[in-house]
């Protein structure tokens, strides 16, 4: 397993910048809301990133995704966002 990893990544180039955790959704229903997000937004899915699901686009473009994924569940007057993540 491991060695599959290691040949999985020897060549791996991460990319420049960085990412933020800038702000949470609070909802019922949290895991289909992120499955339906990721259906969402899998034309911007890192397919490189060794992390795991990472999406390059812009936080405008996910908070969007975040947005339509809760109106199509019909949780949009459920949910919450969360700004102050210090809490």
């Amino acid at each position: 397993m491991l060695e599959k990893r290691i040949e999985l990544f020897k060549d791996y180039q991460p990319t420049e910048g960085s990412f933020k955790f800038s702000h949470a959704f609070i909802t019922p229903r949290s895991s289909e809301v992120e499955d339906l997000s990721h259906e969402i937004l899998e034309e911007y899915l890192d397919s490189n990133t060794s992390l795991g699901e990472v999406f390059t686009c812009s936080v405008s473009i996910a908070s969007e995704a975040v947005r339509l994924a809760l109106e199509r569940l019909g949780l949009s007057s459920k949910a919450r966002i969360n700004y102050d993540l210090t809490q």
